[in-house]
């Protein structure tokens, strides 16, 4: 529907008796409908209109519509929740609703990385930069804001928003949010199931979607709690509670899901079985314990038993007073300061990957650090050398210090230093780079593709005491994420 006129009816179908014209140019476009502003009349400038996709403008979808104008909850803030207000019509047949603009410049998925936007102002990075105490802690105070809208909605004990994750939550500058999307919410009275939930996204799941159906079986409250902590993780900390690299028997675990449901939370009683655990995740030390503590009923207590789970009420009561501690809180760019400390490290410093619907994408500036102890197999120069991945450029040996993934540019830069100490650096655009892997796994090889074949610039081996194993399976699982195909030798890649 583009700039036509429609008319308006409130939830019992008596016509208000006004038409509304609607921007040529959606606001958004999602897989249910898209979103217009209205542009006349001028007393609704304030007001846009969700027009669903003709497949979508069901009888269901339409009395779901009907009974949440007929019972929205009471909100301290009534942008705080971006809720239906009038039933939209176009020559007499249901096309969407009409509700109030969202405030907020942004979405909350902004905050939920590791590092801030570049688009972002220099306010911004002010008020919830990682780096300072005033960041972290109002980080803190956005959290307690989102549990006490999130409360005004479960009190009404009609609705489950069953798909809470950044993307659907708006934030402005000073801490106010608009819950968006709330059409797709399930919908109960006295615990019997009105209307289903529309949508879920599986990263902010609980254990439970494993075997309830959302669009046919009533989902409890207990479900958007854990979801809920899900984003209070990556808000304190730029990363997925479960982002981390399991052990056997999990080593080939690779989406948020999966590791979810194998309850690999690196803080909780199944840590044992987390074989690499990124260094953002250390940063939970330096939360009081009792955040501490609701955290782990959320991913680790009430992993298994969804009544555990800390409610809003319990969220808000802790978290009105929380402080976290700046002095053991580390920002991820700090941290490389620590890498030479310990002879074995392999960490991924600046970020993690996640889950796009059914792609795989690592966010921007992730980096691998690589120090161990490798020993070069040459006959002619049979002497150990400490580093990283060894690899052979213009017959001369080198070893890296690190590897980062520039997903922004689309690059990769290996920075080494020689046997001498001497230091450089090379980068290689992701869309040339190819891979080997030899059938053993203990030599893994990185080429970069030339005019009539490819150029090797990195060979990563598995020492004597099988120390690179680890790095050679994380690192070749990264490129593949990367959709970097890693053949056997021999083998080029059209």
């Amino acid at each position: 529907m583009n700039q036509g006129a429609a008319n308006l009816f409130n939830q019992n179908f008596v016509e208000i008796g006004k038409e509304i014209f609607l921007q040529d140019t959606p606001l958004g476009r999602g897989g249910e409908g898209e979103v217009f502003e209205v542009v006349q009349p001028y007393s609704f400038r304030d007001y846009v209109v969700k027009v669903y996709h003709s497949q979508e403008r069901t009888p269901n979808r339409e009395a779901k519509i009907r009974y949440m104008i007929g019972h929205p909850p009471e909100l301290q803030d009534e942008l705080s929740i971006i809720w239906p207000q009038v039933v939209v019509y176009q020559e007499g047949v249901f096309v969407g609703f009409m509700m109030r603009r969202a405030r907020g410049e942004h979405d909350l998925t902004i905050l939920s990385s590791l590092k801030l936007s570049a688009r972002l102002s220099s306010d911004w990075n002010r008020k919830f930069s990682r780096e300072t105490e005033e960041g972290l802690n109002n980080r803190i105070k956005l959290c307690h804001n989102i549990a006490v809208v999130l409360q005004q909605l479960h009190q009404t004990g009609k609705y489950v928003l069953v798909d809470i994750k950044p993307e659907n939550i708006k934030i402005s500058l000073n801490g106010y949010i608009s819950i968006i999307d709330l059409d797709s919410l399930e919908i109960i009275d006295r615990q019997n199931l009105l209307f289903s939930a529309q949508k879920l996204s599986a990263e902010y799941c609980p254990t439970e979607v494993k075997h309830l159906n959302f669009k046919s079986e009533l989902i409890p409250e207990t479900w958007d709690r854990f979801s809920m902590a899900v984003v209070f993780y990556k808000i304190l900390f730029g990363i997925h509670p479960f982002a981390v690299t399991g052990a056997e028997p999990y080593k080939n675990l690779v989406s948020h899901e999966q590791k979810i449901q194998a309850g690999l939370f690196p803080h909780g009683s199944r840590a044992n079985l987390i074989e690499v655990m990124p260094f953002p995740h250390e940063n939970f030390k330096a939360l009081p314990k009792n955040l501490q503590n609701l955290f782990l009923k959320s991913f680790d207590e009430g992993l298994y038993r969804p009544p555990l789970r800390p409610s809003t009420q319990d969220w808000i009561e802790h978290l009105q007073d929380a402080v976290i501690n700046v002095q053991k809180y580390q920002s991820p760019f700090a941290l490389r300061k620590r890498m030479h400390q310990d002879k074995f490290i392999f960490e991924i410093e600046k970020g993690t990957y996640h889950q796009v619907g059914s792609e795989w994408a690592w966010s921007s500036f992730l980096v691998f650090q690589l120090f161990n102890e490798v020993i070069i197999d040459n006959p002619y120069l049979g002497i150990p050398v400490v580093g990283g991945l060894v690899f052979v450029v213009a017959n001369s040996y080198k070893y890296t210090q690190q590897i980062e993934f520039d997903l922004d540019e689309k690059i990769l830069y290996i920075k080494y230093k020689n046997y001498f100490g001497m230091e450089s650096s090379k980068k290689v655009k992701l869309d040339k780079l190819q891979a080997t892997l030899s059938k053993n796994g203990k030599v893994l090889k990185l080429y970069k593709k030339i005019y009539g074949g490819r150029k090797e610039v990195a060979v990563i081996k598995l020492d004597k005491e099988g120390k690179n194993e680890k790095i050679i399976r994380v690192l070749k699982d990264g490129l593949e994420r990367l959709n970097i195909q890693v053949t056997e030798p021999g083998i080029m890649p059209i």
